[in-house]
């Protein structure tokens, strides 16, 4: 069994592995979203599109979309999806993006993706090029998983699926002393199998408060998972509205 790099694998079968996410209801949830925080959106980008699932759905709406993500993996995935032929696709660090200041209505950063950011410091950098990236007046949406989900469904938890030649083991658990959500898979592509180790950080709500003022753009919301309900200490997922103000630095 070989030791991959997270994603470098798992692109190829991870298309099979989300295909319980409902897409069309993630993209819909993030439109009245864009309602709720009365800003106009045309001009959107990805700053995780992975496989480009979401902006698939996302593409077919009256906007014009961008995808980005650290995976060139995950990245010539979601090329061959014909759905995607107008949308500009790049491989970069969400710290570090090669585009232009003042580029964007609205940046995604969605399916706790954040969470990958193993330090605040990565955050804070991370959100701060968000905000220089975005126009005046734009939005950020970001989505965590909570301390609460961890604990309450993958403390320690096993998932198989095998499809022809393909396939994978997941083992999730979580270790709430170092705030740490690991998730090891077993990939099987044909006769080779692959191991990659993911490990996610989850930040609680205080921090990402704390984080989201650092950086300089406004929190106008954070909500609990799918719903304009203020989140709260029982929240699974926590999906944070930001704006990017016109004292932004």
């Amino acid at each position: 069994m070989k030791q991959v790099a997270p994603y470098t694998k798992l692109a190829q079968i991870y298309d099979r592995l989300m295909d319980h996410v409902n897409y069309r209801e993630w993209s819909r949830y993030i439109q009245q979203l864009f309602q709720f925080a009365e800003s106009p959106v045309v001009d959107i980008l990805d700053v995780s599109c992975g496989t480009g699932s979401l902006l698939t759905y996302i593409g077919k709406q009256r906007f014009t979309c961008f995808g980005s993500d650290s995976s060139l993996e995950m990245l010539l995935q979601a090329n061959k999806k014909s759905a995607l032929k107008n949308c500009s696709l790049v491989s970069a660090d969400a710290a570090n993006l090669p585009l232009r200041e003042d580029s964007f209505d609205a940046v995604l950063f969605l399916y706790d993706s954040i969470n990958y950011l193993q330090q605040p410091g990565d955050v804070l950098a991370t959100l701060k090029e968000i905000g220089r990236v975005l126009r005046r007046g734009g939005v950020l949406i970001f989505d965590v998983v909570t301390p609460y989900q961890c604990r309450e469904y993958y403390f320690d938890y096993y998932e198989n699926e095998f499809w022809g030649q393909s396939g994978y083991h997941r083992h999730s658990y979580y270790r709430e002393d170092e705030g740490r959500q690991n998730n090891d898979f077993q990939i099987f592509i044909g006769e080779e199998i692959y191991e990659e180790k993911h490990s996610q950080r989850i930040y609680t709500r205080m921090e990402l408060d704390k984080l989201i003022a650092g950086s300089g753009l406004e929190q106008i919301a954070a909500f609990d998972n799918f719903t304009l309900m203020h989140a709260n200490e029982n929240s699974e997922r926590i999906h944070f509205v930001c704006r990017k103000s016109k004292d932004f630095k």
